[in-house]
């Protein structure tokens, strides 16, 4: 029957003087960390901010495509879309009514996609405290 030291280790293979090497990874580890780099990196270009442009910076189609709107809607602004290749535009229009709307257009002119804003009015008021308003009898 073999005794053992109390400072041996008691893993088979293993002596006390090398049990503080470090186990070895998960096998899935490096495709794992391959993952969440890729993810990251996305999340960044998603996080990318929309940079203020004047109209004369847009291509020509953009322009067209903005003129268009204008004849039926206030024009408000115009927007480089994060930092994508094909480049992206949003316009920013005002409707008679008083509803605010970004159109999405690639550099073709071509719309993508329109979005409903909050109109000006909806931004500058806070929203209502819950209860108020009610009676407090009791």
């Amino acid at each position: 029957m073999q005794q053992y030291d109390e400072q041996e280790s008691i893993r088979p293979g293993v002596s006390a003087s090398n049990s503080a090497v470090a186990p070895r990874p998960h096998p899935l580890y490096p495709y794992l960390m391959k993952v969440f780099f890729a993810l990251l990196s996305l999340s960044t270009l998603a996080l990318a901010k929309d940079k203020d442009i004047t109209l004369e910076e847009c291509p020509a189609p953009v322009k067209a495509t903005i003129a268009e709107y204008s004849k039926k809607f206030a024009f408000e602004k115009v927007e480089l879309e994060g930092k994508s290749e094909p480049k992206v535009y949003g316009a920013k229009f005002l409707s008679p009514d008083g509803r605010r709307f970004e159109i999405i257009m690639s550099d073709d002119g071509k719309v993508q996609k329109t979005e409903l804003k909050k109109s000006k009015t909806e931004e500058k008021q806070p929203e209502k405290e819950k209860g108020k308003g009610k009676d407090k009898a009791k």
